[in-house]
């Protein structure tokens, strides 16, 4: 009988054992769908592949005007942080230096100044060299999009893959890689011509719908508030001041007048990883109170 009871015993506890564990694995489910592409469906995603050939892919998920940009390995493009112009075929070797994958977000971001949300790059660290005339146009590779490390999620990948997939060849448009010659004599990415270009071609239809006004702070750093203010207004969010600011609040705060969020002040708290919080403001909708990623957004090297 006591045989019996233990064996029982031991049969409820794999039982339950069992059931806690498909429960967290369907929990971790929902999150992780919840937390996708799948589920969140933005207007446009912007897509940057790192391989020897980079391509930044802008995919809209409501329409069919899709964008895509070709780099080639030799070509400097500006990297927030104090890292200067750097070579595209190089931000691999950087990232890996630094131990900072959000580093191939900022690259992207402080280039053509737009939200470039998903990164996909190679698991080895190699150091790629290539001049503008070896570089054919290519489109993205599924392979890079399932397998490549990137800052996607398992679902996001599929989704990605998905996208890229069932894109209408007539639906792409390949954009020009405009250039100049900096001070320091170096072939850069001239995003000024790029913005000139190409203004308004990654507006986001909900941020225009919705019209929130934003104000943006800084305490030291105003090149940052610069790139942050310039993200925003190519990305179809009205910016309506940059301000030095005295807080000493180390913490990066996105800051709303009115409860529930707006998809705009939402998507900008999660592209900054920056918290979320109602307050007041006298001139805007929304506050980016730059606060502790203020440094990693500046065009500064002191």
């Amino acid at each position: 009988m006591k045989k019996r009871q233990e064996k029982q015993i031991k049969n409820n506890l794999k039982k339950v054992t069992l059931t806690l564990i498909l429960l967290g694995f369907f929990v971790f489910f929902i999150v992780q769908t919840y937390n996708s592409l799948i589920y969140k469906r933005p207007d446009r995603i912007n897509v940057f592949i790192l391989d020897e050939r980079p391509t930044l892919l802008s995919i809209s998920t409501s329409g069919e005007s899709n964008y895509i940009l070709n780099f080639y390995s030799d070509l400097k493009i500006n990297v927030p942080g104090g890292f200067g112009f750097y070579r595209v075929g190089a931000l691999n070797k950087l990232v890996d230096l630094e131990k900072d994958p959000d580093l191939y977000k900022r690259a992207l971001t402080g280039t053509i100044l737009t939200f470039t949300e998903y990164y996909f790059y190679p698991r080895s660290v190699d150091i790629d060299y290539g001049k503008k005339e070896d570089i054919s146009i290519v489109e993205p590779r599924i392979r890079n999009i399932l397998f490549s490390k990137s800052n996607a999620n398992f679902l996001d990948r599929l989704y990605l893959a998905y996208k890229v997939l069932t894109l209408k060849k007539n639906s792409i448009r390949f954009l020009d890689t405009p250039e100049k010659i900096n001070i320091s004599k170096d072939l850069v990415f001239d995003s000024e011509r790029f913005e000139e270009k190409y203004n308004g071609l990654f507006f986001h239809s909900t941020y225009r719908k919705e019209r929130k006004s934003v104000q943006v702070l800084y305490t030291k750093e105003y090149t940052s508030a610069d790139i942050v203010a310039q993200t925003l207004e190519n990305s179809g969010i009205r910016v309506v001041d940059i301000s030095k600011s005295s807080m000493t609040d180390n913490n990066c705060e996105i800051i709303e007048t009115q409860k529930p969020f707006s998809e705009t002040a939402k998507d900008i708290s999660n592209f900054f990883s920056c918290k979320l919080v109602l307050g007041e403001s006298e001139i805007s909708d929304i506050i980016v109170n730059l606060g502790d990623i203020e440094r990693k957004w500046s065009n500064s090297k002191n």
